[in-house]
């Protein structure tokens, strides 16, 4: 078959066509490439974007841990309060157990005249001369008053008036021994009265000792002798006994039945001088 030019020409022109649609098309992918990678490129990007932002949070923490800092700072604070409290304490402490030792020590110490005994030593008797023994009786609101206590007191002369309940002639005498120990009492006479029976004839108790006392309206100390221990000195159907002792040796220096309101007024006062 023979072809004419017009044929050629044709075939040329779709021949370029063809290349042309090729070429495009192929221009059209790489575009298409080159677009997805920057896509990626951003998307990277934008990624490490938000690393920053996390980064900038790690700066807020950082700012936390300031303020526990701040926190840690304040509770220094407290420790130093709490130090100061105990200081304080202490300081209390001090002075509680400094006063409480000094008036322990002050309370426990025996006065001048005592020296370093808690009484005269023995041997004890009975008559004029020799030391009367530490007698202990109950007193009108049943405390156990002794004999040592009242010689720690330091007084210059005891005058002990033993009397009971029942006997007549104790009651005449009871006024006397009051007035003798108002009048000589700031001069150093401390004045003792010992009941040793009721009305009944029954051992006396601090009962009958408080009934002496305020039928009397006596001001020194009255005390009961239950056991009658006083009858060492004296026999009681001569009641009442009337005893002068010298307060520093606590010796028997006067010892009379009945009172004698002379005799005992000029013993007392020679020690009283």
């Amino acid at each position: 078959m023979r072809r004419s030019p017009l044929d050629g020409l044709v075939l040329s022109l779709g021949a370029g066509l063809l290349a042309l649609t090729l070429g495009a098309g192929c221009g059209d992918e790489r575009d298409s490439y080159g677009e997805g990678e920057g896509a990626e490129g951003e998307g990277e990007g934008a990624e490490g974007e938000g690393a920053e932002g996390e980064g900038a949070e790690g700066e807020g923490a950082e700012g936390e841990g300031a303020e526990g800092e701040g926190a840690e700072g304040e509770g220094a604070e407290g420790e130093g309060a709490e130090g100061e409290g105990e200081g304080e304490g202490a300081e209390g402490e001090g002075e509680g157990e400094g006063e409480g030792e000094g008036e322990g020590e002050g309370e426990g110490a025996l006065p001048a005249c005592a020296g370093d005994e808690e009484y005269p030593p023995a041997p004890y008797g009975t008559a004029v001369g020799n030391t009367i023994r530490n007698h202990c009786f109950f007193d009108t609101e049943h405390v156990l008053r002794c004999f040592s206590a009242y010689w720690k007191e330091c007084h210059k002369a005891i005058f002990i008036n033993v009397s009971a309940l029942w006997c007549s002639a104790c009651r005449l005498e009871a006024e006397k021994v009051q007035e003798m120990f108002e009048r000589h009492e700031d001069n150093g006479l401390l004045a003792i009265t010992v009941i040793f029976e009721d009305s009944q004839g029954g051992p006396a108790n601090e009962g009958d000792a408080r009934a002496w006392r305020d039928q009397f309206d006596l001001t020194h100390p009255v005390l009961a002798d239950a056991f009658f221990d006083m009858g060492l000195y004296f026999d009681k159907s001569a009641t009442p006994l009337n005893l002068v002792l010298d307060g520093e040796t606590m010796e028997i220096v006067y010892s009379a039945t009945g009172f004698d309101a002379a005799g005992i007024a000029a013993t007392v006062a020679d020690l009283l001088q």
